[in-house]
């Protein structure tokens, strides 16, 4: 079957209220090993979803693009955390870019190796550090932090407070165990700052307040980001914003 009738297949089934999940089972009920992956289902869902109306490749011209993009890391990322069993040439079809161009962003961007058919992070010590350095300077340009109000915590977080725990966390970035502890501390972290800037935002008329967004748009595109999903797998900061859960409301 042509990949473009496999797509119309699935933009009915989007269309009628399914899920990515219900697709792919829908499409192996009917098509079995030929039915495509569920990552693809999962990239044209979401493509349907943002209206993409066409069922073929985009045409290109000129040279194909081979940009090694944060955009294109963070749904390489996505994809890998999703399945750590996929193909490059799954990978390379659904990104509409060269298998050398994968196997490039899976080994040098994200620090990925094969093993036993699957992918795993390898540990950056060295390139962490830099992340480190950069996410440092992206604080930095925020000036003086305010007090922070994370969820779960009676008090406020001051500034040397703050700056400690970030310090505390990365000594033990790199053991297995921290990593439901880093993905807590950073969504909390990262939700108390943008908590406080919404405030500011509706509260004052200040131009300061856009060093401030400055900073912590920086904070969360840091480099760092792309860092601790390669040593954690953390698809959280593979994105490189934040899960609706995240937000406080």
């Amino acid at each position: 079957m042509e990949k473009i009738e496999y797509r119309a297949v699935l933009k009915y089934l989007f269309l009628t209220g399914n899920t990515p999940t219900q697709i792919k089972d829908e499409l192996d009920s009917v098509y079995g090993d030929s039915s495509p992956s569920f990552t693809t289902v999962k990239f044209w869902a979401a493509e349907f979803k943002r209206g993409c109306k066409s069922f073929g490749d985009d045409e290109r011209s000129g040279r194909p693009k081979t940009v090694t993009t944060d955009d294109n890391i963070a749904k390489v990322l996505q994809m890998v955390l999703d399945d750590r069993r996929i193909k490059v040439r799954e990978i390379a079809e659904a990104m509409k870019m060269s298998r050398e161009r994968v196997c490039h962003i899976l080994n040098q961007d994200l620090g990925m190796r094969r093993l036993s058919a699957r992918w795993l992070p390898r540990l950056l010590t060295s390139n962490l550090t830099q992340r480190y350095a950069r996410t440092d300077s992206a604080i930095s340009q925020m000036g003086d932090l305010p007090p922070l109000v994370f969820r779960n915590r009676s008090r406020p977080v001051d500034s040397d407070a703050f700056r400690k725990e970030l310090d505390d966390l990365r000594t033990s970035i790199n053991v297995e165990t921290s990593m439901t502890e880093a993905v807590e501390w950073y969504t909390s972290a990262n939700a108390a700052l943008l908590n406080h800037l919404t405030t500011e935002i509706k509260d004052t008329d200040s131009s300061t307040i856009w060093r401030y967004l400055v900073g912590f748009k920086n904070l969360l595109r840091s480099i760092e980001c792309k860092g601790i999903a390669s040593v954690l797998g953390i698809n959280y900061f593979g994105r490189g914003y934040l899960y609706p859960r995240a937000h406080q409301r």
